[in-house]
């Protein structure tokens, strides 16, 4: 592969290099790792049908998840000065207009929905502990958003620190869970086949495989912000993206050591029962079983609250440094190293969100739906730009001399390139299409109108105001 060199120096208004490469996979696994392997292994479980399908699912969505990190990597290391990330590769690969409407999206719909989703899910666990007066836990999640946002408003340092604890101690917690499954194994068959749903299980299993998988990419929003870009950007996702399947893989076994396939299947608290089984339901920790992984479930949930809400606002960011009318959004704070007003108003939309959804008994599921197809639109879109950046970086091409792909400057920073291009781009965009389909198709099942003409209708405002406004001439 033949080197290509990068620029390095970057205007005094562009974010520093200040995280690690374990800031950098503290963020990868403690986004991805939310509540959803505690929620939806049950559901999995029961559609796959056994072990062996359920592994073999497992490890399908870890490889489809893989061949996604590697084509961010090429993304990220040929970008490595970009801020916002999928916004930078959009407006590269399709003009502004595209990077615009996907910048609205995230502000309005994708990113709010993502932390919403998992604000509900801390707030419904945070309430078997200490119960709501009043019944509605939705304060709960309007609390979490606010203090992580917050904590991330102290600046870079404190968000990171909140984030790499958070994360270890969630990591631990499942490991203590997977330690007791095998110190102290069920009786059950732990391959005993469970009898699967009928039509359509297994895609429904990769449905919400893909969702409990959630939230790798958002490292290339930080990009910038990486010390070593050239080997850490590579580093990180590699190696956040195989723990995180391995982890998976290791609790899914863990349960069913633990439970036993059937029991596993058809759980409803699937690493309390777990916890109960191995110690006993009469032991102190038996009988505390629920609050003990209500926590950790708690703290899983504002790991990946306070990921999104670290890494989404440089989208914003990105868009008001290219358009004047967003101009506040593209406000940086050197000394905190963040873009506080678009923290700020990430957080207020998000409360926002939560408000407009306090109403719903399953306000999770409503956010979750509706929100989905947006969200693997754009992600597909984002794995074709790779095809069209390739093309346009070889060697000698307009394209590559005006991006300043190669310069005079010398470095040794090396863009890394997808083997068996351009497979694991079209791989990676077919897998975010089903999605879009899947979820569009469930969203009419369930008739969520009302929340989805209203996301449509942010959608066209986007997309008119995405070929009205006009971006700064020197961001052209």
């Amino acid at each position: 592969m033949p080197e290509t060199t990068l620029p390095t120096s970057r205007p005094d208004n562009q974010p520093r290099r200040v995280l690690t490469l374990l800031d950098a996979v503290c963020i990868i696994v403690g986004t991805i790792i939310g509540a959803g392997i505690f929620e939806t292994t049950p559901l999995i479980a029961s559609n796959a049908g056994n072990i062996y399908w359920l592994i073999g699912l497992w490890l399908l969505g870890g490889l489809l998840v893989l061949i996604g990190a590697i084509c961010f990597a090429e993304l990220t290391s040929a970008n490595p000065n970009a801020v916002g990330g999928d916004y930078v590769y959009l407006k590269k690969a399709t003009g502004r207009p595209v990077a615009f409407i996907f910048a609205w999206a995230a502000f309005w719909v994708i990113r709010p929905g993502n932390i919403g989703a998992m604000a509900m899910i801390f707030a419904r666990y945070f309430d078997e502990i200490v119960p709501m007066p009043g019944g509605s836990p939705v304060p709960y999640a309007i609390l979490a958003v606010l203090v992580l946002s917050g904590a991330n408003l102290l600046g870079m340092h404190q968000g990171k620190w909140v984030q790499n604890v958070l994360t270890i101690t969630k990591v631990a917690g499942i490991l203590m869970i997977v330690t007791l499954a095998f110190a102290l194994p069920s009786s059950a068959d732990p391959v005993e086949p469970a009898t699967p749903l009928a039509g359509g299980s297994i895609l429904l299993a990769m449905v919400l495989i893909m969702f409990t998988f959630g939230g790798w990419n958002d490292i290339s929003f930080v990009a910038a912000e990486i010390k070593s870009p050239h080997k850490n950007l590579f580093r990180s996702l590699v190696f956040g993206t195989l723990g995180v399947t391995l982890i998976y893989i290791l609790i899914n076994v863990a349960f069913c050591v633990g439970l036993g396939f059937e029991a596993m299947a058809n759980s409803q608290a699937v690493a309390a029962d777990v916890v109960k089984s191995t110690l006993g339901p009469d032991s102190m920790l038996g009988r505390e079983s629920g609050r003990l992984i209500s926590a950790l479930v708690c703290i899983s949930c504002l790991g990946a609250i306070n990921g999104i809400i670290l890494t989404s606002p440089r989208i914003y960011y990105a868009a008001g440094q290219d358009y004047p009318q967003l101009g506040a959004l593209g406000r940086w704070d050197r000394k905190r190293d963040l873009p506080w007003p678009a923290t700020i108003a990430q957080a207020a939309v998000t409360v926002g969100l939560l408000m407009i959804c306090y109403t719903y008994s399953n306000a999770f599921e409503v956010i979750v739906i509706v929100t989905a197809p947006v969200f693997w639109l754009f992600l597909g879109l984002t794995a074709l730009t790779l095809i069209v950046l390739r093309i346009r970086r070889r060697p000698g091409s307009k394209d590559e001399v005006a991006e300043g792909a190669v310069t005079e400057e010398k470095s040794d920073a090396v863009i890394f390139q997808v083997p068996l291009f351009p497979l694991p781009p079209l791989i990676l965009a077919g897998a975010c299409f089903a999605m879009v389909y899947t979820s569009v198709d469930y969203l009419i099942s369930q008739k969520y109108w009302l929340v989805a003409w209203l996301i449509g209708g942010i959608m066209l405002v986007g997309l008119a105001l995405g070929f009205v406004l006009k971006p700064d001439r020197q961001a052209e």
